[in-house]
């Protein structure tokens, strides 16, 4: 009885050690893309959600800044109003302090927004108005964003993002409107805010139709590559409003169409899944002509090259959007969630190296690995490196001047808050000094990317 025993002992222990040698295996193969085989569900990694915040009331009243020059925007609501990320809660919009932009009193609902900063006590919002409006001379949309930046102690990274990605991309390119706004709730202070699109199709925004079509060959396609998609409290939308690439550890949501729209239909998301996959399989081959017909491949290195620059400490693996015309080819846009840059976010400095080892920002990883994409890549660093320093630091002048006076207000109002990057950025002890960081860590990233790639 006892050597039976230790037999299936000795045939288990061995069984779990070929298990786990064959998928361990399985996983470097698949994540460094050696193998081009299906990767099993069982490999797909699992994330446990926390709740979605949800009856929130805003305590925040930061000191204000004196005699501003920023719009403000009011906010109004009923006292006892609770705020949730995954509901809507009316209220009234107002902007002032803005000239020719000031918005009398509109209806509108608002709701928190966000994956990790809803939780932030400076709460991002997103406001969706009754009517189509247009702010700040924006396109007229129901849907707005404000951004807290509560990551970013100059509180202009994603301005100064979203300028540079103007200057790179190729004229006509959808690029989110980033205004500095002083936020107000029922009349107390919450900060500066950036006041941007929402990212969707729209005459000014993403140019694509919004509209489902009567087949899903006709209908165009915004998506977005996030590891959020997969969270728990998303697992029975799978198939649904998103999906894992056959061939990746890569979760895709679907963006637009609407999947809540009553014409949506599993239909689409597996039209789009079946496009992307084939689109992926051409950039697995090598086939650089296949490649160019099937990817705009200068918006995907103009558009990454923003978050290089910047050292986007999220694209390696969320916020990664493109969109796919129904007779078009896959396009990376637009540049968002650009927070967590400029030394925030990391803890190298500015010898972080992008993530192209990504398990999940897939499509820049593998085409970083053909070599003309790469070539390609190279060459148009080199083409804007010589003005990149001057057209950053004129930028960031340009952000201190419009929003400055109260960021640095805003800095002392949330001193004490946690900071995550750099120790040079966590230890600085006041806004100037968080500004000459930020030209500093520049300076030297730029150097670095040019002896990286270029020398």
């Amino acid at each position: 009885m006892k050597k039976v025993i230790k037999r299936i002992i000795i045939a288990a222990a061995a069984l779990v050690i070929v298990i786990a040698a064959l998928a361990t295996t399985a996983y470097w193969l698949y994540t460094t893309n050696y193998g081009t085989l299906s990767i099993p569900s069982w490999m797909r990694p699992t994330h446990e959600s926390k709740p979605d915040v949800k009856d929130y009331h805003s305590y925040l009243s930061f000191e204000e800044p004196e005699n501003s020059l920023l719009p403000r925007i009011d906010i109004s609501m009923d006292e006892d109003y609770l705020l949730s990320r995954t509901e809507y809660t009316n209220c009234f919009v107002q902007i002032s302090n803005a000239d020719e932009y000031n918005l009398e009193s509109e209806k509108a609902r608002i709701r928190i927004r966000g994956n990790s900063t809803q939780f932030a006590d400076k709460k991002p919002y997103k406001i969706c108005f009754f009517e189509e409006t247009s702010l700040f001379g924006g396109g007229k949309e129901r849907n707005w964003v404000l951004l807290a930046n509560v990551n970013d102690t100059t509180g202009i990274h994603n301005y100064v993002s979203m300028e540079l990605a103007r200057y790179l991309m190729a004229d006509g390119t959808f690029v989110p409107m980033v205004q500095f706004v002083n936020l107000y709730i029922n009349g107390e202070y919450q900060g500066v805010y950036n006041l941007c699109d929402q990212v969707e199709p729209g005459d000014k925004r993403v140019p694509i139709s919004k509209e489902i079509q009567a087949t899903p060959e006709e209908t165009d396609y915004l998506i977005v590559n996030d590891k959020y998609a997969y969270y728990d409290d998303n697992v029975e939308n799978k198939g649904w409003s998103w999906f894992w690439l056959d061939k990746a550890i890569a979760a895709i949501e679907v963006k637009s169409p609407d999947t809540d729209d009553i014409y949506y239909s599993e239909e689409y998301t597996d039209y789009i899944k079946k496009r992307l996959e084939e689109i992926y399989d051409i950039i697995l081959s090598k086939d650089w002509e296949a490649i160019c017909e099937a990817v705009d491949v200068d918006s995907v290195i103009n558009g990454f090259l923003v978050s290089i620059i910047a050292d986007n400490a999220d694209i390696a693996f969320k916020s990664v959007y493109f969109y796919l015309p129904a007779e078009g080819r896959l396009t990376y846009g637009p540049v968002w969630d650009m927070d967590l840059t400029f030394g925030a976010g990391t803890s190298k400095g500015y010898r972080d190296v992008f993530r192209e080892k990504s398990d999940h920002n897939v499509f820049w990883k593998q085409l970083m690995r053909v070599d003309e994409f790469r070539d390609r890549f190279v060459r148009r660093y080199q083409e804007v490196y010589p003005e990149l320093e001057g057209v950053l630091n004129s930028i960031i002048d340009e952000a201190v001047d419009r929003g400055g006076k109260d960021l640095a207000v805003e800095f002392a109002n949330r001193f004490d808050w946690g900071r995550y990057g750099v120790q040079e950025y966590k230890d600085v002890q006041s806004y100037e000094e968080s500004i000459s960081h930020m030209r500093k860590w520049v300076h030297e990233r730029l150097d670095y990317l040019y002896a990286l790639y270029c020398e």
